[in-house]
């Protein structure tokens, strides 16, 4: 199993959510972590009203990070990682952005509420994923908690981020683990007004570029047991029905910048959204940025 990451940080904030992330890190620390660091953020309530009135008077700072610190220690202590916790006053993708600025990965739970908003993650998981620099972990309550990976999905577009992630998923998953990467073409919007043929002609290309791409990758890693998918349709569609039963799903931002900075790319937007597994953002490399 791969060491290569050594420092996880991961979110607490006492719900459900982030009790199931503080479980998926237990069950896949062992031989990738060295040190779990867990932060609880806080910050005064306010008063939605004149002036967002700030209520300084209620404390609501929480005494520890987790309601039983010690039992956790132990629990990690016996898989060989360190436990240490942090409270920290501010903003909490602010606190988490910043403790983990170093980290090897960020772990965070959904908010799990029901109904339509099931699709919806959490804002401060959002805000995570979109603006760490380092890969991020979305838990979702429906994850499955076995640390024995036996199936990882990866999105692959060609672009810094999507080889990045399937760099990060060759590491992170056992030798035993196979790894499904999925390739998707989707014409044009305004493709019923093209020559079939040539949309044919595209598919053919997109395909051969993305088994260019898989030849060197296989040929590279020949440890490795990779398969192919590659389908015509919405990519989004196409990795979540590829995941379906898969153990991890990893996948890159879009890796543009600028005015766009605050937004991930469409398809990891809405397989972060949908996803009913462990969803892993690995942003594209600095030099990228």
């Amino acid at each position: 199993m791969s060491t290569m990451t050594t420092r996880w940080v991961v979110g607490c904030d006492g719900s459900k959510g982030a009790e199931h992330a503080l479980e998926w890190c237990l069950a896949n620390a062992r031989g990738r972590a060295t040190a779990v660091h867990v932060v609880q953020a806080w910050h005064h309530p306010t008063l939605v009203g004149a002036g967002m009135m700030v209520l300084p008077e209620v404390d609501v700072e929480p005494e520890t990070a987790h309601p039983d610190p010690d039992r956790l220690a132990a629990r990690f202590g016996e898989i060989g990682v360190d436990l240490t916790t942090q409270v920290e006053y501010g903003l909490t993708a602010d606190v988490l952005l910043q403790a983990s600025a170093d980290a090897d990965l960020l772990v965070l739970g959904t908010r799990g509420l029901g109904g339509f908003a099931r699709l919806v993650v959490g804002s401060v998981s959002h805000q995570c994923a979109t603006h760490a620099r380092t890969p991020v972990a979305i838990v979702p309550s429906s994850a499955p908690l076995r640390g024995d990976i036996e199936r990882v999905v990866v999105g692959m577009d060609r672009s810094a981020g999507a080889c990045a992630a399937l760099r990060w998923a060759t590491e992170f998953a056992p030798a035993s683990a196979t790894i499904e990467v999925v390739g998707a073409w989707q014409p044009s919007s305004w493709g019923v007004s093209l020559d079939l043929y040539m949309q044919a002609a595209d598919f053919d290309a997109a395909h051969a570029s993305f088994d260019a791409i898989m030849d060197d990758v296989e040929a590279s890693r020949p440890d490795r047991s990779f398969e192919r998918h590659f389908v015509g349709g919405h990519p989004a569609d196409a990795l979540l029905d590829t995941a379906d039963g898969a153990d991890l799903v990893v996948v890159g931002e879009r890796g543009q910048r600028g005015l766009k900075a605050a937004l991930l790319g469409s398809t990891t937007t809405e397989v972060l959204h949908r996803a009913e597994t462990t969803i892993v953002i690995v942003p594209s490399p600095t030099d990228e940025s």
